[in-house]
């Protein structure tokens, strides 16, 4: 008995449990120091590599692609990333991964670094704890509403004109915003663009303003002729849409996120509607309407007071024998909203006293041209003299 307990207390023994424990420690050092394992999906892998594509936060890297293989359906591309130790807290649900790589847009060129170093993957960290480990790869890189103040409100457009993701929004010559997303609806016909204004601009933004598309060249004909603007070379590459208070409107309640805001073609187009208390009128012309179009003005001894609506204007039920003397019918609206009329705060009640007033007094409305170059005319309201 003696004899085999001295030999089981041989030192011998020492070495294989000495050795166990070492290869424990290394494995259990190797682990506390790679840090967790994700699978980040991606549609297309183009220009990564394993074992050499690592992933970065702020220029430091935090973690590497180890592998990349197919989905289990084939369509999208998954990385293996073994991410470095003490990054666990920055794997969240709202964690953000995205591609660098040389890319052209509104905002410039960007990734130029790794032409030479290869592109890598971007994560953003969020603060909401989860034990998350697989993501999905953006295919741009997030908006900077993410890590910005500022305010996130969306832009209707109802015309053709199209605006890109990155696209300026730009007040008074100064970059202080994006488009960060765009959606058509094909139920409304629209376009509502996600559109993020950075502190302290954001609180320009108020229920009065108005937003309209910036071009770097602004061609405008009308009663005062030929009005070209030309912007700086930038405008005119980059685009994007600008926003303003129309003159004498106050300025209004700020605005929350996801509020929503017309989209205007040019700053005219912004202007006019604003005015949406109208007094249609039709007025019938002797003269040639050639020139007279949507859109003209109606003017009062030089003053703007309304708008031309349509140009022949037919109502339901219309023939010809409705009008004697082949005269023109052409719609027009006064605009009690305009600075230039005394009696902007009329009621409705008020217009329809006065205005036989006005009829009885002779009250004429003629074409007159408005440009010689253009050729376009606009309505010219009077009183006939020989009523006096």
């Amino acid at each position: 008995m003696t004899h085999w307990t001295r030999k089981l207390a041989s030192p011998i023994w020492l070495v294989p449990i000495l050795a166990a424990f070492i290869a424990g420690w290394m494995v259990w050092q190797e682990r506390d120091q790679s840090g967790p394992e994700i699978t980040v999906q991606i549609k297309d892998a183009e220009g990564l590599q394993a074992g050499k594509t690592a992933v970065r936060v702020r220029n430091v890297d935090v973690g590497q692609v180890t592998q990349i293989t197919l989905s289990d359906n084939f369509e999208a591309a998954e990385l293996h990333i073994e991410m470095n130790a003490g990054t666990a807290d920055m794997l969240v649900e709202d964690s953000q991964f995205w591609v660098v790589k040389p890319r052209v847009g509104p905002q410039g060129i960007s990734g130029l670094n790794t032409i030479l170093s290869g592109a890598y993957l971007q994560l953003r960290p969020a603060k909401q704890r989860s034990d998350k480990r697989r993501f999905q790869v953006q295919d741009n890189p997030p908006p900077s509403s993410t890590s910005q103040p500022g305010v996130s409100i969306k832009l209707v457009n109802d015309g053709d004109n199209t605006l890109s993701v990155g696209d300026p929004i730009v007040y008074q010559g100064q970059n202080v915003g994006q488009i960060e997303a765009g959606e058509f609806s094909v139920e409304n016909r629209q376009t509502v663009y996600t559109v993020f204004i950075r502190k302290p601009f954001s609180d320009l933004v108020t229920d009065a303003t108005q937003f309209w598309l910036r071009s770097g060249v602004d061609l405008h004909l009308g009663s005062d002729g030929v009005n070209v603007q030309l912007g700086s070379l930038q405008s005119v590459l980059a685009g994007g849409v600008t926003f303003g208070l129309p003159d004498g409107v106050a300025a209004g309640d700020t605005v929350a996120k996801g509020d929503r805001f017309k989209l205007y073609t040019t700053q005219d187009a912004a202007i006019q509607d604003r005015f949406d208390r109208r007094l249609e009128y039709v007025v019938l012309l002797n003269d040639s309407v050639r020139g007279l179009s949507a859109g003209a003005s109606v003017e009062y001894r030089g003053l703007r007071v309304g708008t031309v609506e349509e140009v022949p204007f037919y109502m339901d039920g219309f023939e010809l024998s409705s009008f004697s003397g082949f005269r023109i019918p052409v719609l027009i609206a006064i605009e009690p909203q305009r600075q230039s009329l005394a009696w902007a705060n009329w009621s409705d009640e008020e217009w329809r006293k006065h205005q036989l007033q006005f009829f009885e007094n002779g009250l004429r409305a003629t074409i007159k041209s408005s440009n010689l170059l253009t050729g376009a005319m606009f309505i010219d309201l009077s009183f006939d003299d020989r009523n006096d």
